[in-house]
């Protein structure tokens, strides 16, 4: 932060100026991480009530570390949907 000589203290902003292009290029760059996760570990499956689940692994770790990274790819894909529609607007 500076002086103005008055006593006051002028403190510079770093404004950043996002483009419509931009926010869709952020966009598809989310879309395209998601659907790589998604691809290499698979959706989430989750099985409501009593139904039967196809277990691919016995290990819980791995399973459990397929889930989490097919929920984020999922997440990544949603987000850069949304940041595409919302280029439109801005």
């Amino acid at each position: 932060m500076e002086n103005d000589g008055s006593g006051f203290k002028i403190r510079k902003v770093l404004v950043v100026c996002i483009s419509p292009k931009m926010v869709n290029s952020i966009g598809l760059i989310l879309d395209v991480a998601g659907v790589v996760l998604i691809f290499y570990f698979g959706l989430p499956n989750e099985v409501p009530g009593e139904g039967t689940k196809w277990d691919y692994t016995k290990d819980p770790k791995i399973e459990k570390r397929y889930k989490r990274y097919g929920k984020i790819g999922l997440f990544l894909l949603i987000l850069g949907f949304i940041l595409q529609f919302l280029s439109d607007f801005i």
